[in-house]
């Protein structure tokens, strides 16, 4: 397991840690829209490049708990998520911290069925 930061200087090293790659969490700020584009662009940079065409993709849209934010059905419109990840396996899966404190634990229990699912 490795966490790797979405900072532009730690993008580039990205490439090193995806090869054999079985499942991707992918942590957005909902309360950053300003990167929705940006996190977007770099997702489907890696997804056609990098990944091998059966690694699951969990979305975990982080701080919906906190006011102006961006919503699951935004994270779908704004990246076309339909249709650049069709024939892949993913959800994306909403943070509230304050309503689920076993939030994490779902989140594997879905990645543990969806790693099933495949085998």
């Amino acid at each position: 397991m490795w966490d790797i930061g979405g900072q532009d200087k730690l993008r580039l090293l990205w490439k090193h840690y995806i090869d054999n790659t079985n499942v991707c969490l992918y942590l957005i700020d909902s309360t950053d829209s300003y990167s929705l584009n940006e996190a977007g662009n770099e997702m489907k940079k890696i997804v056609n490049e990098s990944f091998p065409k059966d690694t699951i993709i969990l979305f975990l849209l982080t701080k919906l708990d906190l006011e102006g934010n961006i919503n699951e059905n935004d994270i779908k419109s704004t990246w076309d998520l339909d249709n650049f990840m069709k024939d892949r396996i993913r959800a994306i899966k909403e943070i509230r911290n304050y309503e689920n404190p076993n939030f994490f634990e779902e989140a594997f229990e879905w990645i543990e069925k969806a790693i099933r699912e495949i085998k």
